[in-house]
């Protein structure tokens, strides 16, 4: 979840743009592409927002514009135990 603290910007959620500004409140739930989600500021001055996360000790995120796939598991203490990044596209075959 964002909470849009100042500014003005777009979020982008899936397929869709949607104008934001202060005070708004943003989901942001896990799932496939569309679910993706993206905070841009577009105004003059800083977009500054707040980002509330449950921050599961393991996570798998799919990045679709730059088709990266990230897989994260820590050991609870905040430390990486394993973090694993690279392009979806990249099959080695092996």
């Amino acid at each position: 979840m964002f909470i849009v603290r100042s500014g003005t910007g777009e979020y982008r959620f899936g397929k869709d743009v949607y104008p934001v500004g202060t005070g708004d409140v943003l989901g942001a739930p896990h799932g496939d592409a569309s679910y993706a989600h993206k905070l841009t500021n577009t105004g003059a001055e800083t977009l500054r927002d707040l980002g509330i996360s449950s921050e599961s000790d393991r996570q798998v995120c799919e990045y679709p514009d730059s088709g990266k796939l990230m897989v994260r598991s820590s050991e609870g203490d905040g430390q990486d135990a394993l973090r694993f990044v690279r392009r979806v596209d990249d099959a080695r075959g092996y």
